[in-house]
């Protein structure tokens, strides 16, 4: 099972393709706050240590998880961890610096202790023997960044910068200024120019025409000035000249040419907040902006502000785990992972959120609804149901210009499923449950009917529709629906609960 089958897991209350609307002019509508549902992995599930250094998702789909201590992979359902049961050199050191993967779908691996490649096919670990330049210690820290188009290692080891070419085992210094970590331009195979590297305080900005060096730029380094002498953990390199940096106080605009640059440090619960992860949303105009101690930022680059906020919450358990951010990584299917400092991983994809103000405030105030949209449901005939938390169910037409009808008002909705010809099952946010009949375009309540006694309430997760039956994913397992006449019966099916061991089903994958 893959990761991304796990995260098809994930209980989000609305369907994918309902975001096709939202291809629509967003002028026309107020600035929208995904709200993000997150599950976690923890040491509980197997993960080797809370502290994420760093993420890396391989063409098979299985992540990565390099920790302060040990390495990790997790395949959507179990945490694997590699342990160096011989204390062989060949295995990665505890602290986990960086993993890439090159064409081969091999990984190399950076750590505090030393330099190593898995080998894919073999399952097996190798470490990098360098045999004239560099000397290296038995233990020296690296940090892979970039394979370029001769397939060529670049690579930072013990205070320098280096290329090791494949075909003869060589490396070829490049250059000693970074600290350690460095941000690249460019895709993987291509002619790097330049790249950019972090320092004790500041970045550098090095050029050079393969491994000749040409020019090195400081920045935020040496400054009298407290905004311009700061620690930079995150660059996110939006052009030549504009590069957003994550930094002790704050994010900062810089535009290496003119040498100008912009602090952005005030949100909503701070004044004064320290940046420690950067990374661009996809499709959006905005940035996510991991911080130290207020969670999850989002900041739009068109207004230049923090306009969204996530954090913990202990009532919760889909926010996030902690409010220390250390890593932020996406990858090609919009999976978004997230390192919590002492907490470990959470993840989500950015294609399934709930736009909770999808609305603009002057409709809101026309209706009188709470505009916290947690079901959608888009019918046949174009027509899009919302359902809110506490404001009933909005119905409209497909230019969404008002809502022809208002009905549940002051109640919660939970749950909309399209049966058949545009009949829709409605469940309220109390368990009643109403069918729609579209004939006669009127709301009838169903009393509940289940094939098994159960006792109190049940607590029923999801309904799904496969084919031409309903399904429900219960607390008691799974059941077959059945609606006749004004009773919805739940038909358990035994056999398949009867064979698993906690029947307890959040969610029907179908």
């Amino acid at each position: 099972m893959r990761f991304k089958n796990a995260l098809s897991k994930l209980n989000l209350m609305i369907y994918i393709s309902i975001f096709s609307l939202v291809i629509w002019d967003l002028n026309c509508y107020s600035q929208t706050k995904p709200t993000l549902l997150f599950k976690h992995i923890t040491l509980e599930d197997g993960l080797s240590d809370p502290a994420i250094r760093a993420l890396h998702i391989d063409k098979n789909g299985f992540l990565w998880i390099g920790t302060e201590n040990g390495l990790n992979r997790f395949d959507g359902t179990n945490c694997y961890t590699y342990k160096n049961k011989n204390n062989t050199k060949n295995f990665p050191g505890n602290y986990i610096t960086n993993i890439i993967e090159d064409s081969a779908g091999d990984l190399i691996i950076g750590s505090q202790s030393n330099l190593v490649k898995y080998n894919r096919q073999l399952d097996s670990f190798s470490s990098y023997s360098f045999t004239k330049n560099p000397n290296l210690s038995d233990n020296y820290y690296s940090f892979p960044f970039y394979i370029d188009q001769q397939k060529d290692l670049w690579v930072y080891l013990a205070g320098n910068i280096y290329k090791y070419r494949n075909k003869d085992k060589t490396t070829q210094y490049v250059t000693t200024y970074s600290n350690g970590y460095q941000f690249v331009p460019i895709p993987f195979y291509q002619k790097l120019n330049w790249f950019i590297s972090r320092g004790v305080k500041g970045i550098y900005i090095n050029k050079a025409d393969d491994i000749k060096e040409k020019n090195v730029q400081e920045f935020f380094m040496n400054s009298s000035s407290k905004a311009l002498n700061s620690h930079v953990e995150a660059v996110h390199i939006e052009s030549d000249s504009s590069l957003w940096l994550g930094t002790d106080n704050g994010l900062v605009h810089l535009n290496p040419k003119t040498k100008n640059h912009q602090v952005f440090s005030d949100c909503k619960t701070s004044k004064n907040i320290s940046v420690t992860a950067v990374a661009k949303y996809p499709k959006q105009p905005w940035l996510l902006i991991g911080t130290r101690n207020n969670g999850l930022l989002l900041f739009n680059l068109i207004s230049k502000k923090f306009f969204a906020e996530y954090s913990h919450e202990s009532d919760n358990s889909l926010s996030l785990s902690g409010n220390y951010i250390r890593r932020i990584y996406i990858d090609q299917k919009q999976n978004l992972f997230i390192g919590i400092d002492g907490h470990g991983l959470d993840y989500t994809n950015l294609n399934k959120v709930i736009f909770t103000r999808f609305l603009e405030k002057s409709n809101n105030a026309y209706i009188g609804f709470d505009n916290d949209v947690v079901a959608m449901l888009k019918l046949k005939n174009n027509q899009l149901w919302c359902g809110t938390k506490n404001g009933g169910l909005l119905i409209y037409q497909s230019d969404l210009r008002k809502p022809i009808k208002h009905e549940f008002a002051k109640m919660g909705i939970s749950k909309l499923v399209e049966i058949n010809e545009g009949n829709v099952l409605v469940e309220l946010a109390d368990g009643h449950f109403f069918l729609y009949d579209n004939k006669i375009d009127a709301f009838f309540p169903l009393s509940l009917k289940f094939s098994e006694k159960q006792n109190g309430k049940v607590q029923i997760n999801q309904i799904l529709k496969i084919n031409n039956d309903l399904f429900a994913a219960t607390e008691y397992g799974v059941a077959k629906l059945f609606i006749n006449k004004n009773e919805l019966s739940f038909v358990m099916d035994k056999g398949f609960n009867n064979s698993i061991t906690w029947p307890n089903i959040q969610r029907i994958i179908a």
